[in-house]
């Protein structure tokens, strides 16, 4: 598995959504919630997950949805780098810079 490393904004994506999902529907779902994302990044960087390029980008960005969430992440050799973690609504060129 390759070495997971996140962006300053993927870590505040994170912390915003498990806030997000307390508010929402309590602590229950948001641990539930962190521990799915948490789980789907991991498989990322085992590769058993289905991805695709992010369109629009002028970066080489791969996306793989989980629950109602995009992971926006770069590979490299010997490690992953998750840049976002977007709801699926959002517009993703957007909020990645592109």
């Amino acid at each position: 598995m390759k070495k997971i490393q996140f962006t300053n904004a993927a870590k505040q994506d994170l912390k915003s959504i498990f806030t997000y999902t307390i508010r929402k529907w309590g602590v229950t779902q948001a641990k539930r919630y962190s521990d799915q994302l948490h789980s789907h990044i991991q498989k990322i960087a085992s590769s058993v997950v289905f991805s695709k390029q992010v369109q629009n980008s002028d970066r080489d960005l791969q996306q793989s949805a989980t629950g109602r969430h995009l992971v926006i992440f770069e590979q490299a050799d010997d490690h992953i780098l998750i840049v976002r973690i977007l709801h699926e609504a959002m517009d993703v060129p957007r909020h990645i810079g592109s």
